[in-house]
């Protein structure tokens, strides 16, 4: 027998992820959990004070009584919170990626190895598309929890009750945010689900593997639920029985 007899199957391994995808890191995990919760956080002061912070300081009335129509009153607190949200969001995300930028510059001056300071985090590489995507999917996430923070505060008495209804939110995102890590194993269905469909768009815009199709069933079913929401708010500013429960 030959030597070559000795090993009959030869392994090559292949690289099956793009540069951007293995280069990320932890954050295709961290920055959509971080972006959810941080679009949580900017939007709920905002959405609490417009409507039970409204309502507790008697303010409410006089601006219902205003010559203004209760959607367009709806519409404005829902966009002067989305607003926030973003912006909250875009300030928080900017800032952590800042950070990092410069902690791996440091380690890296410092000596450590460049493949070793990568294991601490990831480097983010974006193009166009995937900013514009990482937009549109912080845009719904953000328009779909302001629906749902002003949908619940408004039926509150006081600015303390509507805390102890948002409070929970946190685990809507978090709990959802833990199974990205094994988003290889969801099929495009999985983008129709609101909220979590935006994460993963969110992780696939940093990984380069952004599908336009998906982020439009993702954006498609935050805007579906956040009209859903925002019709039951708009209730809510019609019926005596909501804005007089103080």
């Amino acid at each position: 027998m030959s030597e070559a007899d000795l090993s009959p199957i030869t392994l090559d391994p292949q690289e099956a992820a793009t540069a951007q995808e293995a280069g990320s890191g932890q954050l295709a995990f961290l920055i959509p959990l971080l972006m959810m919760n941080f679009i949580l956080s900017g939007a709920m002061a905002t959405a609490l004070d417009s409507t039970a912070g409204e309502k507790e300081r008697g303010t409410l009335e006089s601006l219902l009584v205003s010559p203004v129509a209760r959607s367009e009153v709806v519409a404005g607190k829902l966009l002067a919170t989305t607003i926030t949200a973003l912006a909250a969001a875009a300030a928080s995300v900017l800032g952590l990626l800042g950070t990092g930028l410069i902690a791996g510059l440091v380690l890296v001056s410092g000596g450590m190895d460049a493949e070793i300071s990568q294991a601490f985090g990831g480097q983010l590489t974006l193009g166009g598309g995937s900013v514009l995507g990482l937009a549109l999917s912080a845009l719904g996430a953000a328009l779909l929890i302001s629906a749902v923070l002003i949908a619940l505060s408004i039926y509150a008495r006081s600015y303390k009750e509507a805390q102890t209804y948002v409070t929970p939110l946190s685990l809507l995102i978090v709990v959802p945010a833990l199974f990205l890590q094994f988003s290889d194993g969801f099929d495009t269905a999985f983008y129709g689900v609101p909220l979590f469909g935006s994460m993963l768009s969110v992780m696939d815009a940093v990984t380069g593997t952004l599908q336009w199709p998906q982020l439009w069933l993702s954006l498609g079913a935050n805007l579906l639920l956040t009209a859903v929401l925002g019709a039951v708010a708009l209730r809510s500013f019609g019926r005596e029985e909501v804005i007089f429960r103080n």
